[in-house]
């Protein structure tokens, strides 16, 4: 499980887009 803050766009978007490809549930 994840919580990235940020994930609306940017860096968190891609850190959220990379995480959620390796399974990981993102909040």
């Amino acid at each position: 499980m994840a919580l990235v803050t940020g994930a609306s766009r940017g860096i968190g978007a891609a850190t959220a887009q990379a995480l959620a490809a390796q399974g990981a549930h993102v909040i």
